[in-house]
């Protein structure tokens, strides 16, 4: 391995670094995003277990 080849690699993984800390953002709102929707989705689905037994347990079958 050359220096250059080295250097070329160094540069490599800053901008890979950069791109990462740059798509940073957007992969936590998805992950937070996701998991207020499980949640919301667990929270109505627990009321309407407490609801509508009858109707809830028909629709699992």
């Amino acid at each position: 391995m050359s220096s250059e080849h080295i250097h070329i690699y160094k540069e490599g993984w800053r901008a890979h670094l950069r791109l990462v800390l740059f798509m940073l953002p957007g992969v936590v709102f998805i992950l937070v995003l996701l998991l207020f929707l499980s949640f919301s989705s667990y929270q109505t689905q627990k009321a309407a277990n407490s609801a509508n037994p009858v109707q809830v347990l028909g629709t699992n079958r």
